[in-house]
Parts: structure tokens; sequence; C-alpha cells
């Protein structure tokens, strides 16, 4: 189930596309039903260096913070028991770090290794069914969110070209409480190998992006309830334009998402419970030079 989709800008050096994956990750992972990916619906983030693969060779340590408010009428699985008519506002300070080497491997490819650790504040109101019936509920609640690990990223870079081999991994190291509205941890683990494709024309500012993943998800052994797996694509089309020292950023981007096979377990009570989406928005965002020749996002 989507709900939102906030925007993004498209990366194309091995530690900025590290930031943009994880960016992305925390923010689908603070929704209120479950599931992690988020690539294509990251919150509002920095992303291309505008330098090469090959220029970008060392640790990098990044602060993050997120914002995201979205509602859905439907009846959702939450730790708490089913729910609907769900209004909730996610606010997320996150530290992420990682090292792109030097050497390349696998015929060429930059190898970069990151994590990243959330800590979220959660406010969620929602219609919780109980055995006396729907009760509304409103919880506040804050406390760490899942470790978004990366440990392996590989980057080819040829000319315009990047081709991307990814796997994102979130470990269930959140705060979570079963019977609780609203929870900064999913308490299950996911994998999401991921491959992508990344073109970036320098001298007109023309870029363009695809990735795509499949994300797994083990069973929340506290509720007995495990999502499906999910197939997701998400590209973006941007053009950059020099406005005196910086740069304006417009573009458009776009997703697909499916649930390909269906929840299970002893606390799947609605079935299946897949969904699909498909989404188009508009991004844009300025950039300026900062004194150490690298590019501020804004």
């Amino acid at each position: 189930m989507i709900m939102g989709n906030p925007r993004r800008l498209i990366p194309t050096t091995p530690w900025s596309l590290t930031l943009f994956l994880i960016l992305g990750c925390f923010a689908w992972a603070a929704r209120p039903r479950r599931g992690r990916w988020c690539f294509a619906h990251g919150p509002r983030r920095h992303g291309h260096a505008f330098r090469s693969a090959g220029d970008v060779r060392a640790w990098f340590l990044k602060p993050m913070y997120l914002n995201y408010h979205g509602s859905v009428s439907a009846q959702i699985p939450t730790a708490a028991g089913l729910a609907g008519d769900v209004d909730a506002t996610v606010n997320t300070v996150a530290l992420a770090g990682g090292r792109t080497f030097e050497t390349t491997i696998l015929g060429g490819a930059h190898y970069t290794f990151a994590v990243a650790l959330p800590y979220s504040w959660c406010d969620i109101t929602a219609n919780v069914q109980t055995p006396a019936g729907s009760v509304r509920r409103h919880n506040e609640v804050s406390g760490l969110g899942d470790l978004t690990m990366l440990p392996m990223m590989l980057a080819w870079k040829t000319g315009d070209w990047q081709f991307d081999a990814i796997l994102p991994i979130y470990a269930p190291t959140g705060n979570y409480e079963k019977g609780r509205l609203g929870n900064t941890g999913l308490n299950y683990w996911t994998f999401d190998p991921m491959v992508g494709v990344v073109y970036s024309h320098k001298a007109s500012g023309f870029n363009a992006m695809l990735h795509g993943g499949y994300a797994m998800n083990t069973e929340n052994p506290d509720t007995d309830y495990q999502s499906g797996s999910m197939l997701h694509l998400e590209g973006v089309i941007q053009q950059f334009i020099p406005v005196g020292s910086g740069f304006l950023n417009l573009g458009v981007e776009g997703f697909y998402f499916d649930q390909v096979t269906g929840d299970s377990g002893a606390g799947a009570k609605l079935g299946d419970f897949k969904g699909r989406t498909v989404g188009v928005d508009r991004c844009w965002a300025t950039c300026s030079r900062l004194a150490t020749n690298r590019w501020s996002w804004n």
C-alpha cells in the first residue's frame, strides 16, 4: 500500500547512490503498513555529485532528516491488529556512512559498502479492531529504527553509463512492541537485491536512471505474519540547468510496485492482501558549489 510520493534526485556516484537508497528505505519502513523498499518513494534527498565513480574513493558520513505524512482508509495489518482510517506522521533523523574502495573488482566495478541507523518519532491515529468493536486510538512513539545495511554495491562505469548491482538488507533492530499502534521497527528481516542503469551526460546536463529490485521478507515472530515479496521498478529523467554559480534540476520520476506473492502466516487475517501501484510525479532541486569543490543540494 503506497501513501504519498515524496521526491528524489538522481545520483551517479557510488556514495551518492548509496545515500539515495538508504534515504528511500527509511521512509518506506516508517509507513503504517509493512514493507521496506522505497527507492522509488524516498523523501527529498541529496543526490547527483557531478563526479564520476572513479573520482570518489573514500569514506563518507552523512546525517539526514526525513518527514512523512500519509493516510489510508482501508483496513491494514498492524502490530495492534487490524486498523482502518489510519493517519500517520513520521519524522526521522539518520546517520549513514560507508566507504567506496579505489581498487576495482569483477571487471572494473567500484565496490561500496554502507550502513545507516535511523531514529524516528511517530504520531499515528487509527480505528483498531478489538473484541468489543472498532476503537479510535492514538499513539506517539519514538525510538531507533531498523538498521539499513548495504554490504554490496557494485558500480561499473563506462563513458556516460553506469551499471549497478546492489544488495540492501534491513535488520530488525528497531523499537517494536506487539499490541502497540505504531512502531519504529518492523521486527523482521528484508533482503532486496537490485540492479540498475544510470545515464549521465555532463556536457548537456541530461540524466536518466532505471532501477529494479525484488524485496523478500522473513516472518514477524511476534505476530506470525509474513509479508509477501515485492517487485519494484523506479525511474527518473532529469535536466540540470546552470543558474548563477549553481544548478537548477528539473525532472520527472515514475515508479511501479507489485506485491507478487501473498502475505502468509497465522496472523494474516486479511489473506493474501496484495497491493500494486503505479505513479508519475515531477521533481526539482537546486544546488550550489561549496568551498570544498563539492555540491550542496537544497
